[in-house]
């Protein structure tokens, strides 16, 4: 079974979450949250909603997990990873190359995120 996590960047102190992806809330007054997946849905997480990723299911050579948002590079190319809607996957996204799925980067390396670091694609 495959694992389903997200990750969001925390209002209170601008750390990153991983866990359950939740939002409630009267329409255009939903707040955003991440319930640690250790923790109860008593004890949650407020996130900035922009922020808010999802978990690829890979990890990079070095074993840290990709998620959505993610800069990832295979030693020639840079690329963000995206949620394709039409093609129902994750793909790496970059100017330098063509959109691949992520199934045929074999030798990722994750360097940052786009929240973070947004000056390395350029």
């Amino acid at each position: 079974m495959r694992e389903i996590m997200f990750r969001g960047k925390r209002l209170d102190n601008g750390e990153w979450v991983y866990g359950y992806y939740v939002y409630y809330g009267f329409i255009d007054n939903q707040k955003h949250y991440i319930v640690p997946d250790y923790a109860s849905a008593l004890y949650a997480f407020e996130v900035d909603p922009s922020t808010v990723g999802q978990y690829t299911g890979q990890k990079d050579i070095e074993g840290v997990e990709i998620y959505e948002g993610d800069i990832v590079t295979n030693g020639v190319s840079i690329g963000v990873v995206i949620w394709h809607d039409v093609r129902a996957m994750f793909i790496i996204d970059c100017s330098q190359c063509d959109i691949a799925p992520m199934d045929d980067w074999c030798e990722l390396k994750r360097i940052g995120t786009i929240y973070e670091n947004p000056e390395l694609l350029e």
